[in-house]
């Protein structure tokens, strides 16, 4: 956030161009991310590939991930931050997910609830069934 209040996204290191259907990124610092991480991304990072640095990525699982950035907004703190590095792993892949309470806003409760039905949708556990890009852009819209 600037010190206007105006929200800045930065670090696009690991970007990839919208049409890229699936594109093997180095990830050098698996750690440093996996907080935001699909389940099926840490699978195939920590079990399948062993050492390889190389993972796929697809548009599900940016969309996984951009559930964790608006619970991350919506809590204002990291996801999973009560637990160490190695177990969100595992916490993860085991369909756990981070707790959506608590922060439901009297003044803000209709764009609490927007957030927490794109968070659900985009947390689901089977890829297919996560919210598309244009249904997440519409949802996103109507909170405009």
């Amino acid at each position: 956030m600037s010190r206007f209040m105006e929200p800045k996204l930065a670090n696009f290191q690991f970007a990839v161009q919208h049409n890229d259907n699936e594109k093997n990124i180095a990830i050098n610092q698996p750690i440093d991310v996996v907080n935001w991480m699909s389940p099926e991304k840490m699978h195939k990072l920590f079990n399948e590939s062993g050492n390889s640095n190389q993972v796929p990525n697809n548009q599900k699982r940016e969309i996984f991930s951009f559930g964790m950035l608006i619970w991350e907004l919506a809590y204002q703190k990291i996801p999973y931050s009560n637990i160490k590095s190695n177990d969100i792993v595992i916490h993860v892949t085991r369909g756990n997910r981070e707790i959506c309470d608590n922060f439901l806003d009297p003044e803000n409760k209709v764009i609490h609830e927007s957030f927490l039905d794109i968070i659900q949708v985009a947390w689901k556990e089977v890829p297919e069934e996560r919210i598309n890009m244009n249904a997440l852009y519409l949802k996103l819209l109507e909170l405009v």
